[in-house]
């Protein structure tokens, strides 16, 4: 049965929807009645349809919410949800049993339904202590809405990607031989699981950095819950050689078992595969999101990878087209046979023919040698075709006969090759623009697409970016041997609200250039920052427009009277020029401002 999930005075309360038109509010004569001073007397009606619900905003004073924006009607499915100003609601499935939620829940629970304050000063980004909250009312925000533990556990790996020198994360259940996640898996990761289930009262007893029998300075902790039915512990390895780790660790690690207990209680039970993410892996093989229309993409590229379908991947450069592409090999009955790929701008149009379909020693001057084509190479596994709409009209056509014949000849060869193909297409451009203009055939993208997946820009999924950044600072930090400390706020703002015309790429190859200009344990600050990301273009009545690149005398003249406005407050000018305070006494200096400048 369907029912509005919410939480109320500690309890998680089910509201279920066994009426076609029922209103929320304050007053008493509302179907389902929350006393919250946020919550308008007569705040909301909705209508109950078969998969989802229709909301109507009754015009309440402190409205209603949908994915961040004030609406006055929305269509809520199933797994999505509304705000009624702090008051989140989920629409979900199943029974309608109701629960006490875990002490150390509520904390969480009540951070989702509050604002985070901006922070005013700069602090280091990837401390635990600094984030564990936040990560934790984000992580419950999207388990609250998932469709299987295994999606949940997939976005806690996406989350615990922000935390730097994280160990390994292991959950595992009572006669279950692997463990259901892991998080950075170890090579010796069974016998690690063997030694702790071995323990006394292994999965009745909380330990907390608890020295592993057998294995010198290694210690972990172990935190018992259910999961389903099942007796279950959720595991934490921390790095070898590593002090003691902060009593806020071990609070987020016990929040954190609690908070899967609860997800557990709210999504089915259907065999869920095991999950398992290595968190160091390179930074080209991870699909990292947060954001629902990405999750959705990668769950339909999953589920189409299992046919025989050809495939379209479109979108910007740089979004990851080819992560896509890798993703449905992987996951394609095909994924024990190789993936060839092409590119289709990058060869000289004399050499393609020959990169396709292979030749025959003597076949031209230069062919010294038999050679394999790409079509053959692939042969029971996958070709990927990059920038499709690239290729020559001429080939084009001999493409169309090998995929219709399912054969073809080598350059200078008079013998079939026979071949078993699957397709997976990239582009960038818009191919049905190219086929109205003759430069591309329309039999041939009927040829290759059967099903065509879009991907969303980098700026229009802007929630990923904070992980992102995350992601690839912890990648790069390992890959060089650097201890990266952290971003100042300034300079974390700046890489969050850049609108990354370049996507995913651009933003990786940022961080990599910024991990690499930062000193030995130093934190990233503001002045690090590209000069096209430090300096966007901004409206003119803006202050942000001193960033563009000026004359040294208007820079001085626009400088002191900033200076001015703020009366001689350098603090606040730092933060109006999106500048450290540091940054700011170096400008002033640079450009001979002194205390008898200023007012």
């Amino acid at each position: 049965m369907k029912y509005l999930l919410y939480f109320q005075e500690g309890f998680i309360r089910k509201f279920p929807l066994d009426k076609k038109v029922f209103t929320i509010g304050r007053a008493a004569e509302n179907d389902l009645v929350v006393k919250e001073d946020c919550v308008s007397r007569r705040h909301l009606q909705v209508s109950v349809g078969e998969d989802h619900i229709d909301i109507n905003d009754l015009g309440s004073r402190n409205g209603t919410y949908v994915k961040g924006g004030r609406v006055s009607e929305a269509r809520i499915d199933v797994n999505e949800s509304f705000l009624l100003k702090s008051c989140e609601f989920f629409l979900k499935r199943g029974d309608l049993t109701e629960f006490k939620a875990a002490p150390e829940l509520i904390p969480v629970f009540k951070q989702m339904g509050r604002r985070a304050a901006e922070r005013t000063k700069d602090i280091e980004t990837h401390y635990i202590s600094d984030t564990a909250l936040e990560v934790l009312k984000q992580l419950l925000a999207d388990g609250l809405k998932c469709r299987s533990m295994s999606e949940y556990l997939l976005s806690l790996s996406n989350y615990l990607s922000i935390f730097s020198n994280f160990g390994n994360l292991v959950l595992t259940c009572r006669g279950q031989d692997g463990p259901v996640y892991s998080y950075r898996h170890a090579e010796d990761e069974a016998m690690l699981l063997e030694i702790v289930r071995q323990a006394p009262d292994a999965y009745g007893q909380i330990r907390s950095y608890e020295a592993i029998s057998g294995r010198l300075g290694e210690h972990f902790y172990s935190f018992p819950l259910k999961l389903h039915d099942s007796d279950a512990l959720l595991l934490y390895f921390p790095p070898p050689g590593n002090r003691r780790p902060l009593h806020k660790v071990e609070k987020f690690l016990h929040t954190l078992a609690k908070q899967i207990e609860l997800v557990a209680q709210l999504v089915p039970e259907n065999g869920d595969a095991a999950v398992v993410t290595d968190g160091s892996d390179g930074a080209e093989e991870t699909i990292n999101t947060i954001n629902p229309e990405f999750k959705r993409l990668i769950n339909e590229a999953k589920r189409i990878a299992a046919s025989e379908l050809f495939i379209l991947i479109q979108g910007e450069s740089g979004t990851g087209k080819e992560l896509f592409a890798q993703l449905i090999h992987r996951h394609s009955d095909r994924r024990h046979k190789p993936l060839v790929a092409i590119n289709c701008a990058a060869i000289p149009e004399n050499l393609l023919e020959s990169e396709f379909f292979g030749h025959e020693k003597g076949a031209f001057t230069g062919a010294h040698a038999q050679k394999k084509g790409k079509l053959e190479l692939s042969s029971g596994g996958v070709l990927l075709l990059d920038e499709i709409g690239e290729m020559p009209r001429s080939l084009q056509a001999k493409l169309l006969r090998a995929l219709e014949e399912h054969e073809f000849f080598r350059v200078g060869g008079v013998t079939p090759i026979q071949v078993d193909l699957r397709i997976v297409s990239l582009t960038n451009s818009q191919l049905q623009e190219l086929i109205a203009a003759k430069k591309f055939r329309s039999d041939l993208y009927y040829r290759l697409v059967h099903h065509t997946i879009t991907l969303p820009p980098l700026r229009e999924r802007r929630e990923d970016i904070a992980p992102l950044i995350n992601h690839f600072t912890l990648f790069f930090s390992r890959q060089y041997g650097r201890e990266v400390k952290g971003y100042s706020v300034n300079a974390f703002r700046a890489l969050k609200e850049y609108p990354w015309p370049g996507n995913v790429r651009q933003l990786k190859n940022e961080v990599h250039r910024l991990v690499n200009l930062a000193g030995a344990n130093c934190m990233i600050d503001f002045e690090l920052i590209s000069d096209t990301i430090r300096q966007p273009a901004a409206d003119p009545g803006q202050t942000a427009s001193f960033a563009a690149q000026v004359e040294p005398e208007d820079e001085r003249a626009l400088l002191l009277r900033l200076l001015a406005k703020n009366n001689g407050n350098k603090s606040r000018t730092a933060r109006e020029l999106n500048m450290t305070y540091q940054g700011l006494h170096k400008k002033m200096k640079r450009l001979g401002i002194d205390k008898q400048s200023t007012p």
